[in-house]
């Protein structure tokens, strides 16, 4: 075999770049070990809700609204929903959800620079401790809502992302909660936790990725307006002005779709895309 230039040194370049990064996730999983402890790897503890073979996740894109009614409807179903669905939906006490999804750095963010999320999370608070059936709470593991409701369980899942397709190596770190394929959205975290859980069957709903439509040029300056289906009014996203922002995050989030429903595949679950305006293309349509 003749010698090739071209092809050996990027075989070469990318199995140094393979070493780097195994490299990497080794130094950070220790971090991580000493800063918060083993990761609770065993998905015994989640099932103790788990009532039926399907479960619908709740995101808050704006087609929810449109979409809620369809959804209260659903027989033989969990549910899940996520950040302020509690606070905002008179759904959330009629559907009695079983599963609190809040990965999201602004439920933590005393500081945040909108003032209007600082006292919605107080309220989230508020509400979550006052509900009256049993639930897990999926939240970040070096984060907690402090919730004081003895109906609550409390669950920690690893915020350690990784990049890339699915192999048998992220399998096995999604499997035992070591990783997170890399994403900007709360739905990514509520799909993987759903496939681990056992679930046959996960429809989702409200996984509009559509930030990019509220894009638009105003005296020679971008501005994106972003909404949710709780907002009667479009406001001003954190990626004002910032472009790469808006792309970036849609990149990796519908990345981490792809590579979650190649992950379902291999556990035996299908995922269905069910919201009525998405830009998501990795799932079934129902």
């Amino acid at each position: 075999m003749r010698y090739n230039k071209k092809l050996y040194p990027a075989i070469a370049d990318r199995a140094f770049k393979r070493i780097l990064w195994v490299e990497a996730w080794f130094f950070e999983f220790i971090v991580g070990l000493a800063r918060y402890g083993i990761p609770r790897i065993s998905t015994r503890g989640y099932r103790f809700l788990k009532r039926n073979d399907s479960l619908v996740i709740i995101a808050n894109g704006p087609s929810i609204s449109m979409q809620i009614e369809e959804i209260s409807k659903r027989e033989d179903c969990d549910f899940a929903c996520m950040n302020y669905f509690p606070l905002y939906s008179e759904y959330f006490d009629k559907l009695r959800p079983r599963y609190f999804f809040g990965t999201d750095v602004m439920l933590y963010n005393e500081k945040h620079p909108d003032p209007v999320k600082v006292q919605d999370t107080k309220k989230l608070r508020k509400k979550l401790n006052n509900i009256d059936w049993n639930m897990i709470a999926f939240m970040y593991r070096d984060e907690s809502l402090l919730l004081e409701n003895k109906k609550i369980k409390e669950i920690r899942l690893t915020n350690y992302m990784i990049d890339g397709v699915y192999s048998q190596f992220r399998g096995f770190l999604f499997d035992h909660n070591l990783a997170v394929p890399a994403t900007r959205t709360v739905a990514t975290y509520a799909i993987q936790t759903g496939i681990r859980l056992g679930y046959r069957k996960i429809y989702v709903y409200g996984v509009d990725m559509s930030q990019h439509e509220g894009v638009r040029i105003e005296k020679n300056g971008l501005q994106n307006e972003d909404i949710h289906f709780y907002e009667s009014d479009k406001k001003e996203n954190t990626y004002k002005n910032d472009f790469v922002g808006v792309c970036e995050t849609n990149y990796f989030s519908l990345r981490s779709f792809r590579t979650l429903n190649k992950y379902a595949d291999k556990k035996g679950c299908r995922v269905y895309n069910c919201s009525n305006h998405s830009y998501v293309d990795a799932f079934d349509k129902e």
